[in-house]
């Protein structure tokens, strides 16, 4: 799902994402599109959400429906297809989300949103580097160059960095993923600077041991890198 991120901008007003946990343990119906309702999403299990929560998955492999919980409503096929016509009937039958709802999400969004920004207020202003304030400024950069692509990886550097980096587009942010497996980001990104040729934000960290163990290793790498990627960001576990 880390690559259908940017679908719907992180700065637009139609965007949950600050309200991920009130959104999906609140929701009442449930619309997959695409995604799979694996362990990232706690496998549609409670408490991530409602147990009579229904489910509704548009999906084009008919193997993924009802594989951890029942979908009430499976559409196979094509995700652009399905939606040329299901955004439509939606309109027709006037279907739309209750106010109050709406508001409840937004409100929800801006609680969280601010105890986001008191966190790198506070990490700014420490004398010592910390994940917040290292990662604020590849933030701006991406807001300014919304076309760049970032691949990002590591513990902390991963979980902070996905809410903290907003991605503009869809299909440019890419992490671990559905796999769950640590150390394809420096593969990844060197893919998509040769696949592209647009800049590419590698965001490394948890990378000490590797250094200690493996020095001459990460010297090559970071050579190869150097002349692949526009930039490298290393961030590692002695951050605080």
């Amino acid at each position: 799902m880390s690559m259908a991120k940017g679908v719907v901008p992180d700065d637009s007003p139609s965007s949950a994402a600050s309200a991920r946990s009130l959104s999906l343990g609140q929701a009442d119906v449930v619309l997959l599109i695409g995604a799979r309702l694996n362990w990232m999403l706690s496998n549609g299990e409670a408490p991530l959400f409602r147990e009579d929560a229904k489910f509704i998955q548009v999906k084009i492999d008919a193997t993924e429906f009802n594989s951890n919980r029942k979908i009430d409503a499976p559409l196979q096929g094509d995700i652009k297809s399905v939606l040329k016509k299901l955004v439509p009937a939606i309109e027709k039958a006037g279907i739309k989300a209750p106010q109050n709802w709406l508001d409840l999400i937004a409100q929800d969004s801006k609680k969280n949103n601010d105890k986001f920004a008191a966190r790198i207020s506070a990490s700014e202003a420490k004398p010592t580097l910390g994940y917040y304030s290292a990662i604020e400024p590849i933030n701006d950069l991406m807001q300014k160059h919304p076309d760049t692509y970032i691949v990002s990886e590591g513990a902390n550097t991963l979980d902070i960095g996905r809410n903290l980096v907003g991605m503009q587009k869809p299909r440019h942010r890419l992490d671990t993923g559905t796999w769950g497996v640590m150390g394809v980001g420096l593969g990844y990104a060197i893919a998509t600077a040769v696949e592209n040729g647009k800049p590419v934000i590698a965001l490394e960290g948890h990378l000490v041991s590797m250094v200690w163990k493996w020095k001459p290793f990460v010297v090559t790498t970071y050579l190869l890198l150097l002349s692949l990627l526009t930039t490298v960001v290393f961030t590692m576990v002695m951050l605080t």
